[in-house]
């Protein structure tokens, strides 16, 4: 399995915790070892780069609803209820911030 692809599909708190239980795993199976490197420092350099692409993925989503909502009021019942339906399943790697805005959108599309 792709692991990029695992990683979008985490909730945000499951992502942080995999990261402390990554960290916590790697330090008792490599203590013993002599590594360039602390395992800590290169499990924490992935979490920020792969926390980058989960925000950027996040931003991405949102930006999409730009265009989505620009008509929503030439939109029909059904077409609303559909768009309503995909706010409501949003992806599990949205930030907090793009989580609330979806509130806000999620009332305009009522």
């Amino acid at each position: 399995m792709n692991i990029s692809f695992t990683l979008h599909v985490l909730k945000w708190k499951d992502f942080e915790q995999l990261t402390k239980n990554s960290i916590a795993e790697y330090e008792a199976i490599l203590e013993n070892e002599e590594l360039p490197w602390p395992p800590e420092d290169v499990i924490q350099t992935f979490y920020v780069h792969m926390r980058k692409q989960r925000e950027s993925k996040s931003q991405q989503w949102m930006s999409s609803w730009d265009e989505k909502l620009k008509d929503l009021e030439t939109l029909n019942a059904n077409q609303a209820k559909q768009l309503m339906g995909q706010l409501l399943n949003s992806p599990l790697f949205l930030t907090q911030d793009h989580k609330d805005h979806l509130v806000v959108l999620g009332t305009r599309t009522k």
